[in-house]
Formats: C-alpha cells, structure tokens, sequence
C-alpha cells in the first residue's frame, strides 16, 4: 500500500509537473502566436514559388505558327520577305528625309508632314514582320533534322532570379527544347527578363 501511494503520488507531482509544463507552453503559444503564423505563411509562400519555377508547356509566339504556314508559300522566302524588309527600310528612309528636308526650309504646313504618318508606320510594319521572321527562323529551327519553326519550348524551369535595384529582375532559366519533328531535345541555360517570364506563362504583358 505504501508503495502505491508513493507511485500514486510521484505521478500525481509528475502530472502536475506535466500540466504546469503544457499550461506555460500554451502561455508561450499564446504569447508568441503570431510567430507560428508567420512561419506558416513562409511555408506557404514557398511552396507556392516552387511550384511557380517550373512552366510546362509554356506559351510561345503566334507568329511561329504564322511563318511556319507561310514558308509553304511558293517565293515568300525568296521574294516576299526580302522585299518587305526593303520596301520598309526604303519607307523610313524618304520619310525621314522628306521630314528632314522640310523641317530645314520649314515651308511645309503641319498637315502635310502629319500625311507621312502612315507611311512611315507602315514601313515600321515591314522592317518589323522581316526582322521577326530572322529570329524566329533561328530560334525555331531544329539542329537535327534542320527543320524551321519545330524546335520550340517545352519547360521552363527558374533556377534563380538576381534582384536589381531599380531595374528589371534578371530570371536564370533551364529552357528544355523539343523538335515537334523529329523528336530532338536539348537543354540549355537562358537570362530572361519579367516580360518574357510573363508571356511564357500566358501572361499580357
């Protein structure tokens, strides 16, 4: 009897040990609750960015496609986009010079140079279509098989991302790329800005 009074009474000194124990971890919880919150939010807020560093299936230029149809076209390589790019470049350079010319003698009214405009968009128009076509032919085309506007994007994955002090974010990214033709894939390591990290994820920029 004697013994089990001291067991009974050790374990009711360790129970209250154990109550006075979880009554000032509840104090401290309470105390110090807001730190569990924000250490929860920190899971969170990771667990969010690791699953915003992988873009799979990322969204590309609707032009790839465009110029992928195009270049079916009987002469639009050989006549067509060459002659865009010039008749563009031929555009900018007499408007310019038109507004040049103009602007020295200063004997033309407002309404006739505000006439140019258009031409001078236009001709914008051509340089641009022609110069996109150049990068997208060399960015698209596969080194295997040596087909154009196949070898696209197929995973995006952000390494890591240097902050910059008032200037854009630089994205460090393993671009993993897949030839819609024969299969090809590589891998390579790209610097990408926010605009472009933007639009892969089918985000207007």
């Amino acid at each position: 009897m004697a013994s089990t009074e001291d067991d009974s009474s050790a374990s009711g000194g360790a129970s209250n040990e154990n109550v006075g124990d979880n009554i000032s971890s509840m104090e401290g919880v309470a105390a110090g609750g807001f730190m569990i919150i924000d250490q929860s939010e920190t899971v969170n807020q990771q667990a969010e960015a690791n699953r915003t560093r992988k873009i799979t299936n990322p969204t590309q230029s609707m032009w790839i496609d465009v110029f992928g149809v195009l270049t079916k076209l009987p002469y639009f390589e050989s006549y067509l986009v060459p002659g865009s790019a010039v008749t563009g470049l031929l555009g900018l350079t007499v408007s310019f010079g038109w507004v040049l010319y103009q602007s020295q003698i200063a004997t033309a009214p407002i309404s006739d140079l505000t006439t140019l405009l258009p031409i001078m968009l236009g001709s914008a128009g051509l340089v641009g279509f022609g110069a996109l076509y150049l990068e997208l032919d060399d960015e698209s085309e596969c080194p295997e098989c040596g087909k154009r506007f196949v070898y696209l994007y197929d995973e995006v994955e952000i390494l890591d991302v240097t902050e910059l002090e008032g200037r854009e974010n630089i994205y460090h990214s393993e671009v993993t790329k897949v030839c819609e033709s024969c299969g090809h894939s590589s891998v390579e390591q790209k610097e990408m800005g926010p605009e472009a990290i933007d639009r892969l994820r089918g985000k207007s920029s």
